[in-house]
Order: C-alpha cells, then structure tokens, then sequence
C-alpha cells in the first residue's frame, strides 16, 4: 500500500530544461520558495566543503561537481490519516528508502515520525526515530550520489516515516495528525559521473557502481521506483 502525501517541487531558478510551474492564485509563494532555495543551495555547498576536508581531497573536488544547480527543493503535506494500518504494518507515510542526491536538508514540524536506521544495533532496518528538539533545527542525510562517489566509504542514510511515537504507545489514538516537512535534495550537475570517484577506487576497493551521469541515474531509480525495471 502506498505513502500517502501531497507535495509541491521546484527545481533550480530559470531551469529552462524542467521549468518550474508556480501557481498564480499564490503571488508570494514563488519569490519565499526561491529564496529558500538559494539559502539551501549555500548551504549545501558549506557542508559538502567540509566533507571534502574530512576525506582529505583537494578542496573543490566535490563542489565543482555541483554545478550548474540540479537541486531540488520539495514541500510535504501528510494528511491526517487512520492508525490501525499503521499498527498492522501495512502503511507508512514514507517506506524506507535512500535519497538519490548527494546530502538531504530536511525541516520537520514537531508531529514526528521521521526514522533513520540505527546501524549501531547491528541489525538492518532497525530504525530509531529523529525527534526535533529545537525550532529551529536542520537535519542532514547523507545520500546515494555520496555513497557512490565515494564508492561506499560514506553509506547513504537510509529512512522512513511512520506513526509518531505517542501515537504507537497510545491505544485510545485512532487518527494520526497531518504533518509537514520541507526538502532539499542536493544534486550533482545532471550531467555530472556519479560514478566512483577515482580516489576512492583501488585494487582492494574496486568499484562498486557504474560509471553514469546524475540524470542517468535518477531516471534509472525512478523506472525502478515505477516498477518499469527490477
């Protein structure tokens, strides 16, 4: 049974390839959601300076591979919906799964139910949940453009969402509360290799993925998400 959400997506400013589509009824919608995205944008590059640090690479090897811009950044709506399924395991509002940029923003509301997978317990898909402590907390994922590019040296962070905590300890709870979210996925230039990165392959580490472009392997990942291909 699939998630269910509504959601809205928009990609890099003036994206003449996937040009965004805003809706007019909403004129201050466009310019907050653009800013939004540039302050992410910035962001992102910061963070992926400082991965390039921590693996010891030439500094801009991984940031010049971000470029032009391919992000994406995605506004979520989850209704309110009943909780038995939930409780039989049989629905989730988002079933486990990687993101397929390199890292992930994310910004929840206090409802819960976000669940990364706590690779320490030892067992897969052990999830633990990410409780937002603060209002003005960021959360970030790391994701499979990374764990490719690094041929496996930086797993991608595997996650779910599902019923909130109190909600799983409450029987007398029948209805989940709507929850909302924003996104942003942080991409390689579409036709960047998302393939190994020649300093993370050797003879005792070959590579682990093919050599393909970003585009390449979104649209791979979304024929196998569509069940098209696998």
């Amino acid at each position: 049974m699939r998630a269910t959400q509504e959601h809205f997506d928009a990609g890099p400013l003036g994206d003449e390839q996937y040009p965004n589509k805003w809706p007019e009824s909403m004129p201050d919608f466009q310019p907050f959601v653009q800013e939004s995205y540039q302050i992410c944008q910035r962001t992102c590059f910061q963070i992926i300076s400082a991965i390039e640090l921590g693996l010891g690479l030439q500094a801009g090897r991984l940031t010049q591979c971000c470029q032009p811009a391919a992000s994406e950044i995605r506004l979520l709506y989850y209704p309110p919906t009943t909780k038995n399924l939930f409780d039989e395991g049989l629905k989730k509002r988002a079933w486990p799964h990687t993101d397929l940029g390199i890292i992930t923003l994310l910004f929840q509301d206090m409802v819960g139910g976000l669940e990364v997978e706590d690779r320490a317990a030892g067992k897969p898909r052990s999830f633990i949940p990410v409780k937002r402590v603060s209002p003005n907390e960021m959360i970030v994922n790391t994701s499979d453009s990374l764990q490719r590019w690094t041929n496996n040296v930086i797993r991608a962070g595997l996650h779910q969402v599902t019923a909130p905590d109190a909600a799983k300890l409450s029987n007398g709870v029948d209805m989940l509360p709507a929850r909302c979210s924003s996104v942003f996925f942080f991409k390689a230039g579409r036709d960047t290799s998302v393939g190994p990165l020649p300093e993370f392959v050797t003879e005792d580490r070959p590579a682990a993925f093919e050599d393909m472009t970003a585009l390449q392997y979104q649209q791979l990942k979304t024929r196998i998400l569509h069940g098209v291909e696998g």
